[in-house]
């Protein structure tokens, strides 16, 4: 048996279903030897590039079987195969900021951060109907910049994320910008480079000791009883978040 996630970015049991970046075939290959089953996403030719792939710029989920998207992409068809109500907001992403983050939301238990002045009518509807405190911060890409724990941890390395969550009683490393790959970009950021694939497991796309910040980050995780797990050798890269969809009950 399998079910969507209830809350999202944090499953309760093993994850039998992600959607990732087709981008990078490889590391595909490499969460499905983990045992879980990948809905690639397709490009959006509307953003720029480097990122017009990404997951977390393409799709929101609020919980259970509800999502939100921008454009019926053919990838959310599979999703929609799964069992997945999906939503449409009625603004337009554009790969002008803050416009191609229109998505980029970032999901913490019973808290939702990011840029409001932007936030699709659809969203602030969905969290201001079911009790979920949104937070404003500066940071636009802010479910990018958001490597998720658990319902009160989180990893970033964005200062007013980090203001902001330990406002409301979130544990929040900070971590040093930069040293995270992402073509065509000065940085990427350590949501975009991570997911969550059990309870107590996330994969990373790279080797976390490659950042300057490795260590805190993996004493950080053991703290929390979070196992990491590199899918490679090479440095960490942002391909948009591994988002988990669905785990075994």
């Amino acid at each position: 048996m399998e079910r969507f996630l209830k809350n999202p970015n944090l499953p309760e049991g093993d994850v039998t279903l992600v959607t990732m970046s087709g981008s990078i075939k490889n590391l595909i290959s490499k969460v499905k030897d983990l045992g879980v089953s990948v809905i690639e996403t397709d490009e959006f030719t509307v953003l720029d590039t480097p990122v017009n792939s990404h997951a977390d710029m393409l799709m929101h989920h609020f919980g259970g079987n509800k999502f939100a998207a921008a454009l019926k992409l053919p990838y959310l068809s599979m999703l929609e195969k799964e069992g997945a109500n999906i939503e449409y907001i009625n603004e337009k992403l554009s790969r002008i900021y803050p416009y191609d983050v229109l998505l980029n939301f970032a999901r913490v238990g019973n808290f939702v951060f990011g840029r409001t002045d932007i936030m699709p009518f659809l969203l602030r509807k969905y969290y201001n109907n079911n009790g979920i405190k949104i937070i404003n911060v500066n940071q636009g890409y802010a479910k990018c910049s958001t490597a998720v724990v658990d319902e009160n941890s989180i990893i970033t390395a964005d200062k007013s994320i980090a203001k902001a969550a330990s406002l409301v009683g979130i544990n929040v490393l900070l971590i040093s910008p930069g040293n995270i790959m992402l073509k065509g970009y000065d940085t990427g950021f350590i949501g975009g480079c991570c997911g969550k694939i059990g309870k107590q497991k996330m994969i990373f796309t790279g080797d976390i000791y490659t950042h300057p910040d490795g260590f805190k980050i993996a004493d950080f995780l053991l703290n929390k009883n979070v196992e990491n797990i590199s899918l490679s050798k090479g440095p960490l890269i942002d391909i948009g978040g591994i988002l988990p969809l669905k785990e075994s009950c």
